[in-house]
């Protein structure tokens, strides 16, 4: 009895626990059925690399389970480290959804040799095989080029790229003046192969002077100086180079011819961003235009004005400049940078700067400050011609834009007045014109005090 007790207990036991197993089961598979699984599928790279160029890397990531999931995706490197991911945020998929990354390796010389990349997902990581090859060696030798042209004559400037890597190589070849680039070109060039690069320059009357040329490519580059020099006397090209310079210097609003013995440098600026033409050397350092304009800016600094046109007192240094022919009346602030031990100035003078309009010569709104050794001084201008830095007195004599009875205000219009003018020349100096002077005030007080005490002598005695 106590046995048959017992089998049925058992087998009561057993069905239990089969009928518990059962659901719990169902359980477990149902939950393995809704893990997500990122799968990744290298779609596009490319098999070769040369050091210091960057590898692109597309992959396809798809959700192949049955939940949705968040997983970083990372692009590893030969030693497997992490050098570009899909991670901030992380993509996230539905099921069944698949998503095109695309992820980068800039390579460098350290990195040459053959070896596997990777994408790798939570759940997978599929390989590809790369090589980085070592970066082309390039060269670059500036050829023969004249010392001295003619006004009118090709200056040809040749280049020659020589490659000395194990790849090829589109290096990009320029040509410079006086630090602004004039003309560039790209050349494939093979293995240990060469290529030769001519360009071809044809000197204008405003390139009178001597230049600084410099032509290469951006990892090396050659100098040299090239003269531009007008033609002999009684050439027809000397001729009509004499009849210009002529014209300009009767404008009086022109500035000086430019020619060689008065230019004592000239530097040529292409406005760029911020309406601004910067020049490599040179006094003038760049000048800013308050509206977009398009061209080429001319600075000279030149050894003497033109014949009709009366030198300012206290003149330190002459300029000309030349802007686009559309810029000729556009505002703009030009900055001068001087070597502050070249200036010489007195405790209570400050330096300034004027223009010449034609007439007369019109100090302009500046700006002076001193960095290390360097003079820097800010103009605003409304019209361009000759310039001229002056120290304080000069620029007192002379006519104010901003205060005399003929002047120009913001908007371009002419205005008469004087009474600014007059209170400026009132205060010069920090005294008013109809003050009595200090020395002379104190005799006056002096001979008061004695004729005071004489009297008051002259009434005790009676």
């Amino acid at each position: 009895m106590v046995s048959k007790r017992i089998g049925t207990l058992a087998t009561t036991l057993l069905l239990t626990v089969a009928l518990v197993a059962v659901p719990l089961g169902a359980v477990a598979t149902d939950h393995a059925s809704e893990d997500a699984h990122f799968e990744v599928e290298i779609t596009e790279v490319n098999s070769s690399v040369v050091a210091g160029d960057t590898l692109a890397v597309t992959a396809v990531v798809t959700n192949t389970g049955t939940a949705q999931d968040s997983q970083q995706v990372h692009l590893k490197a030969f030693d497997e480290e992490i050098v570009d991911s899909v991670a901030g945020p992380p993509l996230t998929l539905d099921p069944g959804e698949e998503r095109t990354v695309s992820l980068a390796w800039n390579t460098t010389g350290a990195d040459v040799g053959t070896d596997n990349i990777s994408v790798q997902s939570n759940d997978d990581y599929p390989t590809a095989e790369v090589t980085v090859t070592p970066a082309p060696e390039l060269t670059s030798e500036l050829g023969t080029v004249e010392s001295d042209i003619e006004l009118g004559e090709t200056l040809t400037v040749p280049v020659s790229v020589t490659n000395t890597g194990d790849a090829s190589a589109t290096p990009t070849v320029w040509m410079a003046l006086n630090g602004t680039q004039t003309a560039n070109t790209s050349t494939e060039v093979a293995p240990g192969g060469t290529e030769q690069v001519t360009f071809n320059y044809t000197a204008a009357e405003s390139d009178i002077g001597t230049w600084n040329l410099t032509a290469g490519i951006d990892a090396e580059q050659d100098a040299t100086t090239v003269t531009v020099i007008e033609p002999a006397a009684g050439t027809p090209a000397a001729d009509q180079s004499t009849e210009s310079s002529n014209s300009e210097r009767s404008s009086g609003e022109s500035s000086s011819s430019g020619s060689d013995p008065n230019t004592l440098d000239r530097q040529h600026g292409t406005i760029g961003g911020s309406a601004t033409a910067t020049f490599a050397g040179g006094d003038v350092r760049h000048v800013r235009f308050d509206e977009d304009v398009d061209g080429r800016v001319v600075a000279m600094r030149i050894r003497s004005f033109p014949d009709d046109v009366t030198e300012p007192a206290s003149t330190i240094e002459r300029y000309s400049i030349e802007p686009p022919e559309s810029a000729t009346e556009t505002n703009a602030t030009i900055r001068f940078e001087l070597s502050a031990s070249a200036v010489d100035t007195e405790a209570n003078e400050t330096v300034g700067v004027t223009r010449w309009n034609g007439t007369n010569w019109t100090a302009l709104p500046t700006e002076t400050t001193q960095q290390d050794e360097t003079l820097i001084i800010d103009a605003t201008t409304t019209h361009f011609s000759l310039f001229a830095v002056t120290t304080e007195d000069a620029s007192a004599s002379s006519t104010s834009e901003d205060s005399t009875a003929s002047t120009t205000t913001s908007d371009d219009t002419e205005t008469t007045g004087t009474d600014d003018a007059d209170d400026a020349e009132s205060t010069s100096g920090g005294r008013q014109s109809g003050s009595i002077p200090l020395g002379l005030g104190g005799v006056i007080a002096g001979l008061v005090g004695l004729l005071a005490i004489a009297g008051y002598a002259g009434r005790s005695g009676s």
